[in-house]
């Protein structure tokens, strides 16, 4: 670097970095901590559209077809997917990259106020929503008292009221609703109507008019203003003469715990989420929380998902000042004059606090793998002299290029690709700064010396070196061979696919997802099951699940055992668990079946089944769809329909003739806005239908089946379009399955049907998972030199040795390899030889002791971390000194 150009523009660019050390300092608050590494997620929108009482078939034609027709001319996204169910049609757009969601949602509802009139009226308003994101930063407040509405609401007040509250949710553990309950028995019987009747009798009528005594003005009432007012509500009957609902069933006001609420360690709960916008608000919001609860005693803080960070940020501020106890000692350590040692501190401090500035602008968060590296740059860097930058910046261009080709093929994680980048920025920048203080600060810093410490030194650093001791020939061979076989096993295991995403310590959040559209009430089964197994093996000490209609999140803290063994082999059935931010084990598929014929389409999917679960590698197959039901057809010819006063909405096919649990209104009641549902016993005996009499105008009953035609049929349970191709789907699970191999045997198992595979969905995990193989060759690209290649292979053999050293000892932790070797990589490539030597590192081995006394997943990580290094330069200095006798011997 010109040394001659900083010194003529020395105050100038000091002045410019004053200015950005304190626009950094300035921004600290809004610096963003955590790891890097939330998976890319397709953006997705889904419509939502309820139309209770309704068959899958009604659904399709009514509902889901006209969406269709209105979402062809909307722009902006690339797949639509529709599952018309009973009650209920969803449809999903996977929008292009680059889209913005609310855009094309504003369209959407745009569209559909239009063109309202193509929808039956008895229908729910539609949903529509983007798939959002889950927030890694939350809080959760637990009631553990009861008290009034009043202490709540003031709570509320006083969270709102708290810096950097990005929202807030409360959950209650239960809620009332009216409930009107219809009596099965009665349908289609006498005078009584069908539910089709009934259900839209409720959804259409209007309780009379009320005056508004403020403005003056008459307005329709929509519900009554007490519950038993329902029970008036009229139906209209055989005969045009109006019945109450209380003739046909009941009415009642009732508590409903809710799927949509939050239960702690299997309990339903009283709860209030908070969430932040990054974790520095979210500890200003955990100090203030703390305060604020213990002063109301009604609430707790039960969880906060950044609890661990938060700790391991307090570790490694220890691990990081504890460098200041050795710059006092650093004259004697290492011989450096102490104006020194003072510039190179004060260059690292100001090149790592710009540093945090362009990552709060930039919003990339600090993470473990930053925080580690920060320590040992702090150490390096102003302990150790750096070789000149000239050549070796032109030298490695070529492969940064290749290393960003790597990346975007996938077979490099982008966040290893930044740490690169993060390197090279430390050390252009720590470097620049040294010259610029230098001709500024060099004769304002005092030196000084502690004798005390250099006889310890010197004695700690002979005991440390090597001994000549040239060992037996056959011990020698031993050794040699062991690395030979050693080197061949780390080479091969580097071909393995492993995780990049690091560990998240004792605080987690999972997901458990369904890939396509299920009930309400199976959802909820699925997420207690899971639920309750995880219970049930004791992983955990917390665990706060949040229901959604078609997902579930959970928030946990492991426990020893759950450290341990984990959380997996869930019974998920058509769902699957994963936990967020890291990679999915397990290697679950959707297989997709097509063929427009829906019966024949189940017929033989429902006939793979029990073939796919002969497969070894199988484990479980589970449906994505609700098998076809016995049903009901009804047909009369007009004049005999007209005779029996049996409305159009009669002959239409519904299964069983029944209604699934549904909302088809809303009251004020106790100043809140509270649901009533219509809820009818399920009765699957379709066969009483047929023997129901129904009164003539005359008063004589007669039997339906003289002038009704029943049909028995199979009713859809649903129908999935792809892309407009008629589909069916079904889940296979299983850890070591052979897709590649199953997809031949399928439509080999298919070749005469009809019906085809259409689809197997990739593996959700893919760009999650990486070769080491390729990073081990990126270093080897790096560090290779013409006029010494034994000396750049003997360096990449090290790398090969530490491969293996880490698989014996932290498993597949590919994050902590690959941070620990792009460092090494640098160490390499900047620093001169000689300061590499093992018996230098008296500081880092004091390191790695504090770091193992250190708990936590932060403490692990450190003292992971200081040890590999440390063993690096260990077989590194080791192999070099032999290469150097070797060289030295046979005169190379």
């Amino acid at each position: 670097m010109n040394r001659r150009w900083v010194w003529q523009f020395r105050y100038r660019i000091f002045s410019f970095v004053l200015f950005l050390t304190l626009l950094s300092l300035f921004s600290l608050n809004n610096v963003l901590l955590g790891e890097d590494h939330v998976p890319e997620k397709m953006v997705t929108i889904q419509i939502t559209h309820q139309w209770p009482d309704k068959t899958a078939s009604q659904v399709e034609e009514e509902i889901t077809k006209p969406w269709e027709q209105i979402l062809k001319p909307i722009s902006g996204y690339k797949q639509i997917d529709s599952i018309s169910e009973q009650g209920n049609a969803q449809l999903n757009l996977e929008l292009e990259k680059g889209i913005k969601s609310q855009e094309v949602v504003q369209s959407i509802r745009n569209e559909f106020l239009l063109q309202r009139h193509r929808f039956p009226q008895d229908s729910f308003s539609p949903r529509i929503r983007s798939d959002e994101v889950e927030d890694h930063y939350i809080l959760i407040l637990q009631k553990i008292k009861k008290s009034s509405d009043r202490n709540r609401k003031l709570l509320e007040q006083k969270i709102r009221n708290i810096k950097g509250v990005s929202s807030f949710v409360h959950y209650g553990e239960a809620e009332e609703e009216v409930l009107l309950k219809v009596r099965p028995e009665l349908i289609l019987g006498f005078e009584f109507p069908s539910l089709a009747t009934i259900y839209s009798a409720i959804r259409k009528h209007n309780f009379g008019f009320s005056f508004d005594k403020l403005n003056a003005l008459w307005f329709q009432k929509d519900f009554p203003t007490d519950p038993s007012g329902w029970s008036n509500l009229g139906i209209p009957s055989s005969f045009g003469e109006g019945l109450h609902v209380s003739s046909i069933g009941s009415v009642s006001l009732k508590k409903r715990h809710l799927h949509q609420g939050t239960r702690i360690n299997g309990l339903s709960s009283e709860t209030i989420v908070i969430k932040a916008g990054n974790a520095a608000s979210l500890y200003h919001i955990t100090n203030e929380l703390k305060s604020i609860v213990s002063d109301t005693k009604d609430w707790i803080l039960v969880y906060n998902s950044q609890e661990d960070f938060f700790e391991d940020l307090f570790r490694y501020l220890i691990l990081f000042f504890f460098l200041e106890v050795i710059f006092i000692l650093s004259p004697t350590f290492f011989g450096k004059k102490t104006n020194e040692i003072g510039i190179d501190f004060l260059s690292f401090y100001i090149a790592f606090f710009i540093f945090l500035g362009v990552c709060s602008l930039s919003a990339y968060p600090i993470g473990r793998s930053i925080l580690f590296s920060s320590i040992l740059w702090k150490y390096f860097l102003v302990f150790f002299p750096t070789r000149r930058v000239g050549k070796w910046i032109a030298h490695i261009f070529v492969s940064l290029s290749i290393l960003w080709i790597f990346i975007f093929l996938h077979w490099f994680p982008q966040s290893f690709g930044i740490s690169f980048l993060i390197h090279i920025y430390f050390l252009l920048s720590i470097s620049f700064f040294k010259i610029l203080f230098q001709t500024l600060l060099s004769q304002w810093i005092l030196n000084f010396r502690i004798p005390f410490f250099k006889g310890f030194f010197y004695q700690s650093q002979q005991s440390i070196e090597p001994r000549k001791n040239p060992g037996k020939p056959i011990i020698r061979f031993l050794i040699s061979l062991a690395l030979i076989v050693g080197m061949i096993l780390s080479l091969v295991s580097s071909f393995s696919f492993y995780s990049s995403q690091p560990f998240y310590g004792t605080i987690q959040m999972g997901r458990l997802e369904f890939p396509t559209f299920i009930p309400e009430q199976e959802s909820s089964r699925i997420t207690k099951q899971v639920e309750d197994t995880i219970l049930q093996r004791k992983l955990t000490d917390l665990l706060v699940v949040k229901q959604n209609l078609s997902s579930a999140t959970f928030y946990y803290r492991l426990n020893e055992l759950g450290l341990k063994s984990g959380i997996k082999d869930l019974p998920t059935e058509s769902g699957y668990f994963h936990i967020l931010g890291e990679s999915d084990t397990n290697s679950n598929r959707i297989l997709r079946f097509s063929n427009a014929n829906p019966n024949d389409l189940e017929k033989t999917v429902l006939g793979l089944v029990p073939w796919l679960r002969t497969i070894p590698e199988v484990e479980e197959v589970v449906l994505c769809f609700q098998p076809a039901t016995e049903g009901l057809e009804i047909h009369a010819q007009t004049e005999f329909r007209n005779l029996a006063s049996f409305n159009s909405e009669d002959s239409f096919r519904e299964r069983s003739m029944e209604l699934q649990s549904a909302i088809v209104g809303k009251m004020l009641l106790n100043n809140k806005l509270t649901d009533v549902r219509l809820f009818v016993e399920q009765d699957k005996q379709p066969d009483r239908y047929p023997m129901r009499p129904t009164k003539m105008t005359s008063g004589v009953p007669i039997f339906s089946n003289t002038f009704l035609d029943y049909k028995n049929v199979k009713t859809p349970g649903r129908i999935y379009h792809k892309n407009g191709e008629t589909s069916l789907e079904i889940m296979v699970k299983g850890k070591v399955i052979q897709w590649k191999e199953l997809k031949f045997k399928i439509q080999h198992f298919l070749s005469k049907d009809a019906v085809k595979l259409s689809e197997i969905s990739p593996p959700r995990d893919l760009s999650d998972r990486y070769q080491p193989f390729f990073l081990i060759l990126l270093i080897g690209l790096f560090l290779y030199r013409k006029k010494d290649k034994w000396l750049w292979f003997v360096q990449w053999i090290c790398f090969l040795f530490l491969w293996k050293l880490h698989l014996s000892f932290f498993g597949n932790d590919y994050f902590l390899f690959g941070n620990v070797a792009i460092f090494l990589l640098f160490l390499i490539l900047w620093f001169p030889r000689h300061c590499l030597e093992f018996n230098y590192q008296i500081p880092l081995v004091i390191l790695l002791v504090l770091s193992y006394l250190l708990p936590g997943e932060g403490g692990r990580f450190f003292m992971g971390g200081f040890l590999l290094v440390l063993c690096f330069l260990y077989f590194h200095s080791k192999i070099i000194q032999k290469w150097k006798n070797f060289k030295t011997k046979f005169n190379f």
